[in-house]
C-alpha cells in the first residue's frame, strides 16, 4: 500500500480475487476482503472498495458457459451480475453493522469537470458519514513487475498515452506481492479476445520532444528531471556518442522513490526529494532517461502519486539526445 499512514484508502479488488474462476462469486473470498476493510475501518481509516465481479456473476446467473465475448452480451451480464455483486457486498458488511452504498461510474463521470466534481462530492459526503461507496468497475488495468515497477510503469504510461484512463501500479511489484503470502499462481491465464478501442492518436500532453526540452532549458518554468544514475548524468558511464546531461536539467535517481522492498516511499518524502532538486509543482516537468523506461517511473511518482499537474515524458531520452549535436553538460 502506498501510504502506509493514509487516513483515505482505495481497494481495488479484481475478477480473479472474487469469482470462481470467473464464473460466479466465491463468497468465502468475498467474506475475506470484507473483514479485511471492516479492520481498517476500525483504525479510523476511510475506505472506498472499487470490486470487480459483475460480469462473472452475471454469466452465471444467466447460465452461460463462457464469458460472451460481444460487447452487448458483456453489459447484460454486467447489469444482471451487478445485483447480486452488491447483494453479496450488503450482507456481509451489514453483519459487521457496517453501512454500503453503491456507486455506478463511468470514464465520462471523470473526464467531464461538472459530473467529475458531483462525483466527489458525493463520495467525500458517504465516507464522512461512515459509509462505504461500493464502486464497480470492469475496465482496470493493474500492472506489476520483478523490479519495482519500473517496467510496469511504461507499459501504464504507454495505455495512459493512448487513452486508457484506469490503470494502476501494485506497489511492491512481485516481490512485495510473492514475501507477504498473497495468493499465487503458476496456470497460464485465459484471455478471450475483446473489441477493445484505443485511442488513433497519442495523448500529446503525456509526451514531450527534443524541441521541448530544449525550450526548457533557458525557461525558468520548466525543468528536466533526468532520473538516470549518477554517473550517467556526470558522463562517467556513457551510453551513447556523448555523456553528460542537458544543461540546466536535475538528477534524481528513479531508485530514489522506493524503500528497499520495492514500495513507494511516503509523499512527504517524496515531496522532499524532488522539491529539494526543485522540481515543484508550479513548473512543468519534463522526465527522461536512457530509453524512457526509468523516466515513466518518475512520472508516476509525480503525475499520479505526488499530483503534479503538467508532467511529460521525453520519449527520445538520452538515446536521442545523447547521439545528436544538442547541447550538453558534463559537470
Amino acid at each position: 500500500m502506498y501510504k502506509r499512514q493514509a487516513q483515505r484508502i482505495v481497494v481495488k479488488v479484481g475478477s480473479s480475487l472474487v469469482t470462481n474462476n470467473g464464473l460466479g462469486l466465491h463468497h468465502d473470498r468475498i467474506l475475506h476482503w470484507v473483514e479485511q476493510i471492516v479492520c481498517l475501518r476500525e483504525q479510523g481509516r476511510q475506505v472506498v472498495l472499487v470490486s470487480s465481479g459483475a460480469v462473472a456473476e452475471g454469466v452465471s446467473r444467466l447460465g452461460l458457459k463462457s464469458r460472451p465475448k460481444e460487447m452487448h452480451l458483456q453489459q447484460a451480464a454486467a447489469a444482471v451480475g451487478q445485483m447480486g455483486l452488491v447483494q453479496v457486498y450488503e450482507s456481509f458488511f451489514q453483519s459487521n453493522k457496517v453501512q454500503t452504498a453503491q456507486i455506478l461510474l463511468s470514464h465520462e463521470d471523470l473526464s467531464d469537470r461538472t459530473r467529475y466534481l458531483n462525483a466527489r462530492t458525493t463520495l467525500t459526503t458517504l465516507l464522512s458519514m461512515g459509509v462505504i461507496p461500493v464502486v464497480n468497475e470492469n475496465d482496470t488495468v493493474i500492472f506489476y513487475d520483478g523490479n519495482s515497477n519500473l517496467w510496469a510503469s511504461r507499459g501504464l504510461w504507454a495505455l495512459e498515452v493512448y487513452g486508457h484512463k484506469d490503470s494502476r501500479l501494485l506497489d511492491g511489484a512481485w516481490v512485495y506481492w510473492s514475501e507477504n503470502d498473497y495468493p499465487i499462481s503458476t496456470d497460464s491465464p485465459s484471455i478471450s479476445e475483446s473489441n477493445y478501442k484505443f485511442s488513433s492518436s497519442p495523448n500529446t500532453n503525456l509526451i514531450a520532444s527534443w524541441e521541448e526540452i530544449l525550450d526548457s532549458v533557458d525557461d525558468p518554468s520548466k525543468i528536466v528531471c533526468d532520473t538516470r544514475s549518477p554517473d550517467e548524468y556526470a558522463g562517467k558511464d556513457v551510453r551513447a556518442d556523448r555523456g553528460g546531461h542537458i544543461p540546466g536539467s536535475e538528477n534524481v535517481n528513479w531508485v530514489n522513490a522506493v524503500d528497499a522492498s520495492g514500495q513507494f516511499l511516503e509523499a512527504d518524502k517524496l515531496s522532499s526529494i524532488y522539491e529539494n532538486k526543485g522540481i515543484k509543482t508550479d513548473k512543468a516537468v519534463y522526465t527522461l532517461c536512457q530509453t524512457a523506461v526509468r523516466a515513466t517511473h518518475t512520472w508516476f511518482v509525480l503525475q499520479e502519486l505526488l499530483g503534479y499537474d503538467n508532467v511529460k515524458v521525453y520519449d527520445g531520452s538520452w538515446i536521442e539526445w545523447g547521439n545528436s549535436d544538442l547541447p550538453i553538460e558534463n559537470k
